[in-house]
């Protein structure tokens, strides 16, 4: 079976054994957002980043073993340092991310 690197996969994961099933096809069901896409990056850090500017020191990453690593790094690396109001300067916001391994 082929796969589509460049687009979500369209079919529900079947086999959790496969990494590229696991990120790229539909988690019970659910739709996913195309974490290569410019646009999707730009505007899930946007977000984040008025969060942050608002005072949150950090976010959990949901099911982020579904996410290609290249996609998280995109997103994060446009974050801003948290906001020097309530934090120390040049401090980053702190990311945890949600594997389940079963």
């Amino acid at each position: 079976m082929q796969y589509c690197l460049v687009c979500v996969c369209a079919r529900h994961l079947q086999d959790y054994n496969d990494t590229i099933q696991v990120r790229n096809c539909r988690l019970v069901g659910l739709r996913d957002l195309k974490g290569s896409s410019k646009w999707v990056r730009a505007r899930a850090a946007s977000y984040m980043n008025e969060l942050i500017d608002a005072g949150v020191a950090g976010f959990r990453l949901d099911a982020a073993k579904h996410m290609w690593p290249r996609d998280i790094y995109a997103i994060l690396d446009k974050l801003h340092g948290l906001n020097t109001r309530w934090f120390p300067a040049d401090i980053r916001p702190f990311i945890f991310q949600e594997v389940c391994t079963t």
